[in-house]
């Protein structure tokens, strides 16, 4: 995890995907995402990338897994819904359906991150296992324009963008945090 930058190869790949014609492409970005995630988490470490579900609409959800054991969960969709209330307040009901879903085997895990994405926008979420109440929370959404009206996360929650600066160093911080927990 040495680059501070998305490498290059990532950057033209994501590019090319953003297109305004692969918009709703709902294939576009799931291959893009496991080479990055084995890029981050080393293909030949303890972590896998497994896929945990498919929607009928499309949207993937991967769990990264540290010796079988759940430490991330990644949801992915194009970046053409991130603008639609429903498919914003779906992403969320879907994370944390994923959390709870995956409690009985997280044993002395302390907690679980999650990454929503649309394309490249991201949210990310941490699960904190020892909660009484098991209850999940977005990170990085404290301003007025991050709450939630109507169960509908606002656009705000995707803040960071794979592609600006900051957005893969915010990623892989993401990472290295998940990494030195497991150690």
């Amino acid at each position: 995890m040495e680059a501070l930058e998305l490498p290059q190869s990532f950057v033209r790949s994501f590019t090319r995907a953003r297109q305004p014609e692969n918009v709703t492409d709902k294939g576009m970005f799931y291959g893009f995402y496991t080479r990055l995630f084995y890029y981050l988490f080393k293909i030949d470490s303890p972590f896998s990338f497994e896929m945990y579900d498919v929607a009928a609409d499309g949207v993937r959800t991967f769990v990264v897994e540290h010796n079988g054991r759940p430490v991330m969960v990644v949801q992915i969709q194009v970046p053409g819904n991130l603008n639609d209330d429903g498919r914003r307040r779906e992403a969320d009901e879907r994370m944390r359906q994923c959390f709870f879903s995956l409690h009985p085997r997280l044993g002395a895990t302390l907690h679980v991150s999650g990454i929503s994405i649309f394309g490249s926008r991201l949210a990310f979420y941490d699960y904190v296992v020892a909660d009484q109440t098991r209850v999940t929370r977005p990170s990085g959404t404290t301003s007025a324009a991050s709450v939630v009206i109507d169960g509908v996360p606002p656009v705000e929650w995707w803040h960071v963008d794979l592609l600006e600066a900051g957005g893969f160093a915010r990623l892989r911080h993401e990472a290295l945090v998940v990494v030195q927990m497991c150690n």
